[in-house]
């Protein structure tokens, strides 16, 4: 066994042993892609048939996959929004215009969301 061969043998021994502890801990989101991915691209490098692990368990795997680039690209777009807050008017404002503390958090958190898509 050459040296380039040998080193795809461990590196694919490494990943799938991190894809089968998220596996055996549960993680509903599974090893990140780049594990999946990394473990397909060593099999085809090195010729091998990719193991078919079972219809079920692959329509689980690929549905976490696509659960966690969701909820990835969910919080990109929400990481990107830029905050918007009150300008002293708009806060003086509602700080004259309430007559207690409770409404004035409650009218103020109305106004937030309101700026801010929420």
């Amino acid at each position: 066994m050459n040296k380039q061969t040998e080193a795809l043998k461990l590196a694919l021994e490494a990943l799938e042993s991190e894809r089968d502890k998220y596996l055996e801990w549960g993680d509903e989101d599974g090893a990140p892609d780049d594990v999946y991915e990394a473990i397909t691209a060593i099999k085809q490098a090195r010729s091998a048939p990719v193991q078919d692990i079972g219809v079920e368990q692959d329509e689980r795997v690929f549905a976490r996959i696509a659960a966690r680039k969701n909820r990835d690209a969910a919080h990109r777009e929400t990481a990107q929004r830029q905050w918007v807050g009150l300008t002293d008017e708009e806060a003086n404002e509602l700080w004259e215009s309430t007559d207690s503390d409770w409404e004035l958090m409650k009218r103020t958190e109305a106004k937030l969301r309101e700026r801010n898509g929420g």
